[in-house]
């Protein structure tokens, strides 16, 4: 029972580490196994990893016997039934949260019952799309944990429950919860949980039209999700930002923002959120007249899944682009979603249906009965707090915007839809520095650690020439450059006047692809115009690294530092060239990564995060296994796991290594370290 608590206080404390290290020693104890197991299923869970929760519950369940006890039987169908919900089993889901009410049906454990429930308000909530049954189940769930030592519990349940109270339209009830959630999250004081108050503070305050105060949450949500390691949160946060800065019109930073966001979803293999991520994602293109990208959007977030039922999120938006073409089967698809389940339909979802009948009507120039709908439109806004909804798209819509205003000057809730937008544009205006399209024109992306790509407005270019694009991220690699020291790298061999012709097309073709403001030129230097809006990974990770440098040992700002550093090396340095530069560019790169890994893991260690540093170290090992420190360091974190063989095994490979190689002994730091740790 101790065992089972001490798990669950480091689980909800987030010190994962500790549970690791935890479940290593335990392994002569099998009894007491099955909760650490469970506890780090739950930990790999929050962080997006199923795969790994699963494998975990897995083991946990081989030493789980019928004579276990009833609160680890519990536990395990606890995590069953939340990586049944979130691989979309809701059935499953709830058939584990039913298990758990029969193994207490005579003795009670509240804890359990009420994880058992908030289990099934999210089955029942998104399988049923019955956000009433949920929004009960979730509030019994949040009266469970009142009492237990569950703050950690009871918040996540009042998470749900704002979201459900939303669902239905009771935004002001769902924003009061969000409050205390966030103050409930503030006392458990974990990461993790704050993450999660912070992210759902950043959709209520989105929601109300506090739009900075919307970034401002969701910016916190990404510090603690990172703090948490929790990829899922952290892509979580992403998204609450891009749809604030979709709303506002900053069409390229929501699309970076969506990429980036997607780019972790694809790698969690979160059906919800990147099937989210992707109607979001067309909406933006929509809103700016991409039909033909919002449409591969849409179909992206069909396939997401074997499902064959199509979500009402993607109907409702593919509504809205065939409003453009066909208004007429707009206005049919749309009735049909109101006939066969209007009930079904979130408040928000409900607005959005009756605004696009209205605009499809606008659009068949059948003004009666677009004022028609448009009045079902506003009163359900007025009614559930949905004014967000109409405003967002309203703030693209200059021709619809007019036609409101002529007809219902004086209607409050669309007075108030009418200061959101307002509002709106005063703040693209605040963010950006110039007038959208040359912004639009003129922002370019590029990456280059372990991946090339170039994307223009969100989009990758995909037909600059192997040496054109060699030629470019010279020119960004290197700031300013001459003529003559482009010809001699690129094309040393050429008569002169051969020179000058191909570096002229080079520059026409950068120019054809990026705008023709990307490359600048001063009669001698070449450079990418440092007005633009540019984004290279290989600059945000000398930042980071230059920033954790910087930061004395034992600082503690240092180990996040160094974290957000090393993350940021996304692998070699233009994988595909290998000319004279690229290959000393890259070595330099890797060098500066391997002194940020052997930082990092002198942190880790003196820190007693073995586990954490061993991992780091193994990386770094790849790329340089003969390195001293890198060598040191991983005996000492083995040393600290006790992992004798492993020690033997390690150090015996590395003086072979290093003898056969070099020619070289261990430095004495090292030997008198072996020595020490095999004594």
């Amino acid at each position: 029972k101790l065992a089972e608590r001490q798990a669950e206080e480091m689980f909800e404390q987030g010190r994962v580490q500790t549970l690791e290290r935890w479940a290593e020693a335990l392994r002569q104890g099998p009894a007491t196994i099955p909760n650490v197991l469970l506890s780090l299923s739950m930990s790999r869970f929050n962080r997006g990893d199923l795969d790994e929760a699963e494998a975990l519950l897995a083991s946990a369940n081989e030493l789980i016997t019928p004579k276990s006890s009833k609160d680890i039987k519990a536990s395990a169908e606890i995590v069953k039934g939340y990586i049944s919900y979130r691989r979309g089993n809701y059935d499953d889901a709830i058939r584990s949260a039913d298990r758990i009410g029969r193994i207490y049906a005579k003795r009670k454990n509240r804890r359990k019952i009420g994880m058992g429930l908030r289990i099934k308000a999210l089955a029942v909530f998104n399988g049923h799309t019955d956000p009433a049954t949920a929004e009960k189940l979730a509030a019994e769930a949040v009266d469970c944990f009142v009492g237990q030592e569950a703050d950690y519990q009871r918040a996540g349940a009042m998470v749900d429950l704002s979201m459900y109270q939303e669902a239905q339209g009771n935004l002001q009830q769902a924003n009061v919860t969000r409050a205390q959630v966030l103050e409930l999250a503030r006392q458990v004081g974990a990461p993790l949980p704050i993450a999660v108050a912070y992210g759902n503070r950043a959709r209520g305050a989105h929601q109300i039209g506090d739009f900075e105060s919307a970034l401002r949450y969701s910016r916190e949500a990404l510090k603690y999700s990172r703090l948490s390691a929790s990829p899922l949160r952290e892509a979580i946060a992403l998204l609450r930002q891009a749809d604030v800065f979709s709303d506002i019109g900053l069409t390229l930073q929501a699309a970076e923002l969506y990429r980036e966001a997607l780019d972790i979803l694809l790698e969690l293999d979160d059906v919800q959120w990147i099937r989210y991520g992707c109607v979001q994602a067309s909406v933006l293109h929509r809103r700016r007249g991409g039909a033909g990208v919002a449409h591969e959007w849409l179909k992206r977030a069909i396939v997401v899944d074997d499902s064959k039922k199509v979500p009402i999120s993607v109907r409702i938006q593919k509504s809205a682009l065939e409003m453009q073409a066909a208004p007429a089967q707009a206005i049919k698809n749309l009735r049909t979603l109101i006939r066969k389940g209007a009930q079904n339909l979130e408040a928000e979802e409900l607005t959005l249906v009756y605004y696009f009948l209205a605009r499809a009507a606008f659009g068949l120039k059948n003004e009666g009965r677009s004022i028609q709908t448009f009045v079902e439109a506003l009163t359900l806004a007025g009614k559930f707090g949905t004014e967000q909804v109409i405003a967002a798209e309203l703030r693209f819509d200059e021709d619809f915007v007019e036609f409101t205003l002529d007809h219902f000057k004086s209607d409050p809730t669309l007075m108030l839809i009418k200061n959101r937008v307002e509002t709106l544009t005063a703040l693209e205006r605040k963010y950006e520095s110039g007038p959208e399209e040359e912004a639009i024109e003129l922002s370019l992306a590029f990456e280059a650690l372990g991946v090339l790509r170039v994307l223009v407005n969100g989009a990758e270019v995909e037909d600059i020439k192997p040496l054109t694009t060699e030629i470019l991220y010279y020119l960004l690699d290197h700031g300013r450059v001459s003529r003559d020291q482009l010809m001699e790298t690129f094309w040393p061999e050429y008569s002169p006047g051969r020179r000058v012709s191909s570096l002229h097309t080079a520059i026409y073709s950068i120019r054809h692809e990026l705008g023709k403001e990307s490359i600048q030129f001063d009669g001698t230097l070449y450079r990418v115009d440092p007005e633009l809006s540019v984004q290279y990974d290989v600059a945000r990770f000398e930042q980071a690294a230059a920033v954790a440098d910087g930061l004395p040992p034992g600082d503690p700002r240092s180990m996040f530092a160094l974290t957000e550093a090393v993350n940021l090396y996304g692998g070699q340095f233009l994988p595909e060239f290998d000319s004279e530069w690229v290959d000393e560019r890259r070595r330099a790169l890797e060098l500066r990564y391997l002194d940020l890994l052997a930082s990092y893991s002198e942190e880790a260690l003196v820190r007693g995060q073995a586990s954490e540093a061993v991992s780091w170290l193994r990386e770094a090992l790849s790329l340089d296994p003969l390195r001293d420190d890198t060598n040191r360091y991983y005996l000492e974190a083995l040393g600290s796991l006790g992992r004798r063989s492993e020690i033997v095994a390690h150090y015996q490979e590395y003086v072979r290594a290093l003898a056969e190689e070099l020619g070289l002994d261990p430095p004495e730091d090292v030997r008198e370290l072996y020595d020490r740790l095999i004594s």
